[in-house]
């Protein structure tokens, strides 16, 4: 019986338009909540989940090569003699923190190159066995640190065995003209036989409108007319994140960096232990302001047709400023050169005073708002205090 209404279904879907089906599958996805997308479709979310843990690999070896400096062995095998501590050469940090991240806006471009060419699995695959090969050579060069890079091999082995099972990406799939296999995609995705003609024509429909908003764009569009607006407010939380990782609750932020900062001026052993609270603290607000909004207004503020290019400025220039970063900070911090310690935490609180000023005056508020009324409002110049009461076309249609 379930196979009859299967075949009932599938032969209604075929007698529709692919903008017909595309259009019920988008109303679809709008009626369907949270849960009931998990319980609708739990190996989908499963997937999704798989994703975002492989991004934790590239997190860990981040933090990884921070907690080895630390380790008094580390420091001393590669480090001199300063006072009564071993000292890691203030150059040699900016190298190795620095050299990572500016290898890094070279990866990103790079990468969505050989995604569009070989598929996304395949550039999975090889980026998680590239990190094997990154561990061992760690392993082998280091041995004090060696539960660290044990912990990277765990993370490493977990993302490589995932990838292999990994279903490719249907929409490349569709992209290269491969059909068959975007339906057998779906299918191991979790897609009911009768609901793929839906979900493909909905990625067709999608795919096609990307390929007429990016037809014969250029870089140069991003700084003209009501664009440049668009891309400074797009691409700015991203750079401020990098700047003093601070966003809507920067005041906030401010204040626990200057009080972090003026612990650490004192120096006893509690305030240190307050400047360490205050950073956990930080760190919380952080990531519930910046350390999520900055990526949704990246996305949200840019206009549709520049929206790949918005996104590819706005992540170098954040990855520039972290790889500045990364060669002034060892400077400033270490004991044989300025010697700041926790009070580097002045600068990123000066910094943050800049960064509220440009809130105040140029940011501007977004939330409710649909693509089609940020389109209208950055089309009418409508300034940063009427953002959040202005009235669109749609809502006057709507009364």
């Amino acid at each position: 019986m379930e196979s009859v209404q299967k075949e009932e279904q599938t032969q209604v879907w075929s007698e529709h338009s692919t903008n017909d089906l595309a259009l019920i599958a988008d109303q679809e996805e709008h009626a369907t909540g949270v849960l009931m997308t998990v319980r609708k479709n739990p190996t989908l979310v499963g997937w999704c989940f798989f994703s975002v843990f492989t991004c934790l690999l590239v997190s860990f070896e981040n933090q990884a090569a921070g907690l080895v400096l630390s380790v008094p062995r580390f420091r001393q095998d590669f480090g001199y003699k300063f006072g009564d501590e071993y000292v890691l050469d203030a150059a040699w940090q900016s190298a190795f923190f620095g050299g990572p991240i500016a290898s890094t806006i070279i990866g990103t471009l790079a990468s969505g190159y050989f995604a569009d060419r070989l598929g996304r699995k395949p550039l999975l695959i090889g980026a998680v066995a590239l990190s094997f090969v990154a561990v061992a050579i760690e392993f082998i060069a280091e041995t004090n640190a060696i539960s660290v890079f044990v912990a990277q091999f765990a993370f490493s082995a977990a993302s490589f065995i995932g990838s292999l099972f990994m279903p490719e990406s249907p929409t490349w799939l569709l992209s290269v003209g491969q059909d068959d296999k975007a339906a057998r995609s779906l299918k191991r995705l979790g897609y009911a036989d009768a609901d793929i003609p839906m979900k493909t024509a909905q990625i067709r429909k999608t795919l096609e409108q990307s390929r007429q908003e990016t037809e014969g764009s250029t870089y140069l569009e991003l700084f003209r007319g009501s664009n440049a607006r668009r891309t400074v407010i797009s691409i700015m939380p991203l750079s401020i994140q990098a700047l003093g990782g601070v966003l809507y609750r920067l005041l906030r932020l401010t204040v626990i960096l200057m009080l972090c900062a003026g612990l650490a001026v004192h120096g006893s052993a509690g305030s240190i232990k307050g400047s360490v609270a205050l950073i956990i603290m930080y760190n919380f607000f952080y990531n519930i302001s910046i350390g999520a909004t900055a990526y949704t207004l990246l996305v949200e503020v840019a206009t549709s047709r520049l929206r790949v290019k918005t996104i590819a400025v706005g992540v170098a220039l954040q990855y520039i400023i972290y790889t500045i970063w990364a060669f002034v900070l060892p400077v400033l911090f270490n004991p044989d050169k300025a010697n700041l310690g926790a009070k580097t935490a002045f600068i990123f609180g000066g910094l943050s005073i800049f960064c509220l000023a440009y809130l105040w005056f140029y940011q501007v508020e977004t939330a409710g708002r649909s693509y089609d009324e940020l389109d209208e409002m950055f089309m009418n110049d409508v300034s940063v205090k009427d953002f959040g009461t202005y009235i669109t076309e749609a809502q006057r249609k709507e009364k």
